[in-house]
């Protein structure tokens, strides 16, 4: 969130509210909808975001809430460990230490999109890929103790071999 507040809301899950300096990836592949109430009916986002180039839309004044939204495409082959080995949702609050890593990268995301400078894209692409690294870490640190994201880690940076732990398969088990 880069100004005001909103709710978030995955399907069949809790609304989540998020504001300023709230950072949340989700990485489940469920519909969800960001609004200003959970009460109000949804929009399509592939209806507002159509249109060739279009990536900024407005609704109502806009002063409610200024969010960036993005993607990160993982490997299909080694990424799997990753995304298998993560909740559905991440959320880290704006007023954590961790956030404090997150406001420089929001702000200049924010200000490559509004220059509209040569080569904004490959620039904005960098922050976000710096700002899911950032995710995930402060991810980790709070999960610490959890196996099931160790696991993970360990198989991406050990040539995809279980951790002792885990010996029982080749990727990070269900827990």
């Amino acid at each position: 969130m880069t100004q005001g507040a909103c709710w978030t809301q995955i399907d069949g899950e809790a609304p989540v509210r998020f504001e300023r300096g709230d950072v949340g990836l989700l990485t489940a592949e469920r519909p969800y909808t960001v609004s200003s109430d959970p009460s109000v009916a949804p929009l399509d986002a592939m209806a507002l975001f159509s249109g060739r180039g279009r990536s900024f839309v407005t609704l109502g004044n806009g002063t409610d809430c200024s969010y960036l939204g993005g993607h990160v495409l993982l490997d299909p082959t080694s990424g799997t460990l990753l995304s298998e080995a993560l909740p559905p949702w991440l959320r880290i609050d704006g007023a954590t230490e961790q956030a404090e890593r997150f406001r420089w990268l929001l702000d200049e995301l924010v200000n490559e999109r509004a220059q509209r400078l040569p080569g904004n894209a490959l620039v904005a692409s960098q922050l976000a890929q710096l700002l899911f690294v950032q995710i995930l870490r402060a991810q980790m640190k709070e999960a610490a103790a959890s196996r099931r994201v160790g696991c993970a880690h360990w198989a991406i940076h050990a040539s995809r071999r279980p951790c002792s732990s885990c010996m029982t398969n080749r990727r990070a088990p269900g827990i």
